[in-house]
């Protein structure tokens, strides 16, 4: 298979990459496949610079995973916007997943869906036209203030929608977004286009960068792409997670990748992840599952990763040097 295969089709593993490509790593003529014994870990494959994991997901404090709000907090308000995010704050989530899309005025919006209901395309639209039509939508810069530590920006580049960008411009938007705010250590940027998570680890290799998978893909089958492209994490969604198991989670940390999984929202998919260790969860309601953790605490292995301001002493929404 061409390294243009669709991370989210079944692959059975198996990814060549052409010599040259600025995705290429130095491997065996055999095809490769996914073996974990003896394979280079993913600090060992990544070129100079290339950060292992930003800290937010480094620091073991707690038996359970960073919580993430699903667009803010979308199960506690209208997905995406200045509310959600100050629910997900006020309830202490150790941060939030949000979507940014480009409009025609060359701006970044924060919104979820590739056109304003009964307006048109975003990428259409200027931000005045979006904004008489929509008055809750938030710029990338207006939605930075309210979030509170770990800022995971899907970028939406999906083939089919009238946004989709070959050329990768908004990876290059956000990169220069993060070094701009000195966000490194707060910003995980994901897409379910692999190319443009590859383009953003090779524009900086400080930005952490994660690989968004279908609910029905199992991410065992794609170790070795994400190995290749320098991902490190692997945003697999809950049912995904099921189907990888505990072999997958064990080869991840072999291998320095980080699991975050998103489609948890019941106390079944709680334990399930922090029982697994799985590093990080992105759910639509943080505060429930904030609380059923506190509840459950002692329960499950101490292999998680980012402390609370609660649980390490540090500040989450400061842009600081310790957590997102």
């Amino acid at each position: 298979r061409s390294a243009d295969v669709d991370p989210n089709r079944r692959t059975g593993g198996r990814v060549k990459v052409d010599e040259g490509s600025p995705e290429s790593v130095k491997k065996p003529h055999k095809k490769q496949c996914y073996q974990p014994q003896g394979r280079a870990t993913l600090a060992e494959v990544r070129h100079h610079g290339r950060a292992t994991l930003a800290p937010m997901l480094l620091n073991l404090r707690r038996d359970y995973p960073a919580i993430l709000g699903h667009r803010g907090a979308k199960g506690l308000a209208v997905d995406n916007s200045a509310d959600a995010f100050k629910i997900a704050a006020a309830g202490k989530a150790d941060g939030v997943e949000i979507d940014v899309r480009r409009t025609a005025d060359d701006e970044m919006v924060v919104h979820h869906a590739p056109d304003i209901e009964g307006i048109g395309n975003i990428i259409d639209l200027t931000v005045d036209e979006i904004r008489d039509a929509e008055p809750r939508v938030l710029l990338l810069d207006e939605a930075l203030p309210l979030i509170h530590g770990i800022v995971n920006v899907e970028i939406k580049n999906i083939p089919g929608q009238p946004d989709h960008d070959e050329r990768h411009e908004m990876a290059s938007r956000i990169v220069s977004w993060i070094d701009r705010n000195w966000l490194h250590d707060r910003v995980l940027v994901s897409s379910f286009n692999r190319h443009t998570v590859a383009r953003v680890a090779e524009l900086d290799g400080r930005v952490t960068v994660g690989q968004l998978f279908l609910p029905a893909v199992d991410p065992s089958n794609h170790m070795s792409m994400m190995l290749e492209s320098h991902t490190d994490v692997a945003l697999t969604h809950l049912t995904g997670l099921q189907l990888a198991g505990q072999v997958f989670c064990a080869d991840a940390k072999d291998l320095g990748l980080k699991i975050v999984t998103w489609g948890v929202d019941t106390h079944d998919g709680y334990a399930l992840c922090a029982k697994l260790g799985v590093d990080a969860i992105i759910t639509d309601d943080p505060i429930a599952a904030r609380a059923f953790y506190i509840s459950e605490q002692g329960s499950f292995p101490a292999e998680h990763g980012a402390a609370t301001a609660d649980d390490a002493g540090t500040t989450l929404d400061d842009g600081g040097t310790t957590a997102r």
